[in-house]
């Protein structure tokens, strides 16, 4: 983070967008896209967030949310495409990432705490609607702002997550998620896996990326940048402690979780070895329109794996909201 940023002192404070300068160059750089996106920093009233934009200022806004262990730049292959066909794109880095503030505690990850964020940026860039993305962690926000903001987006994408509630029931039903998931259960161990991901340069988090995907979906200068992104200061005890809140949030009574209002779209790579394909049936009926669209050679970074796919049904999505008026 610059130093010329003041870190936020209280728990609530106003809404201010700042500019930035050259923070993110090297990330934009390696992707091929900065002479497209640009940078600013984004005070919500509880943190500190980088925000990544690209596209006209006055283009239909899309906000794109990334997922564990990623950063903005997860939607590298998506800019190009989209603003070519006027999309005004908004990629936080989410609480707890790359530049983003990390605050410690591990309520701070809850969900409940982490969609403000979002509605925060929206309010900050005066937008009072826009087009939601998300990818796993990422998706599993997008899910909790469709269902309790459901007002403030036009549209839903999620690309390879369930709803948090689906995941749950899942998990207690279904050895075979059961067993894809077992890392949940060791993030839960209090420093040991920060230590173990930390090693070698962020050694196991690599080969998690390249386990997870196709050979083609991140370069080594990508990686490069990953590994800057996962070194920074708190980094790795913030991304993981988005698996610690959701540990608690789970021993919680909820209520009876609402039906997704808005048009959705779910993307889902038939490969993803993390997440299985049993979790696409019950996510869908969580939602009054819905279209699912398998990726058969695709893992868990679909939007990398096959980029072209996956920002024409974006678009598909979006124009969706216009169908349905």
């Amino acid at each position: 983070m610059r130093s010329d940023l003041p870190e936020p002192e209280n728990p609530v404070q106003p809404l201010r967008v700042i500019e930035q300068r050259n923070d993110h160059a090297a990330e934009a750089r390696e992707a091929g896209i900065e002479d497209l996106v640009e940078f600013r920093a984004v005070y919500t009233r509880e943190v500190l967030l980088h925000v990544a934009l690209a596209g006209p200022e006055d283009g239909e806004p899309v906000i794109l949310l990334h997922g564990f262990p990623d950063f903005w730049l997860s939607w590298a292959a998506q800019v190009r495409p989209l603003v070519k066909k006027g999309y005004r794109l908004i990629m936080p880095d989410l609480r707890g990432y790359n530049m983003s503030e990390k605050p410690r505690e591990v309520d701070a990850y809850r969900l409940d705490r982490l969609g403000p964020d979002v509605l925060d940026i929206l309010e900050a860039f005066e937008l009072e609607q826009a087009h939601l993305v998300g990818h796993d962690w990422g998706g599993a926000l997008a899910w909790w702002l469709a269902e309790h903001h459901p007002e403030s987006f036009e549209t839903l994408t999620i690309l390879n997550c369930p709803p948090a509630d689906v995941m749950e029931k899942t998990l207690k039903s279904r050895p075979r998620q059961l067993m894809r998931s077992w890392y949940i259960g060791f993030f839960q161990i209090p420093r040991v896996p920060e230590i173990v991901l930390g090693r070698a340069d962020c050694a196991a988090l690599v080969r998690g990326l390249r386990k997870l995907s196709t050979p083609s979906a991140f370069t080594g200068g990508e990686i490069k940048i990953y590994r800057k992104a996962w070194g920074r200061p708190g980094a790795l005890r913030s991304m993981i402690n988005w698996y610690r809140a959701a540990r608690g949030s789970i021993l919680e009574d909820r209520p009876p979780s609402k039906q997704i209002t808005i048009p959705t779209t779910i993307i889902w790579g038939k490969q993803d070895l993390a997440l299985d394909e049993i979790l696409v049936e019950p996510s869908a009926a969580r939602c009054e329109d819905v279209e699912v669209h398998w990726v058969e050679h695709a893992g868990h970074w679909v939007q990398r794996e096959a980029p072209k796919f996956v920002t024409e049904k974006l678009v598909d999505g979006f124009q969706r909201a216009k169908l349905s008026d």
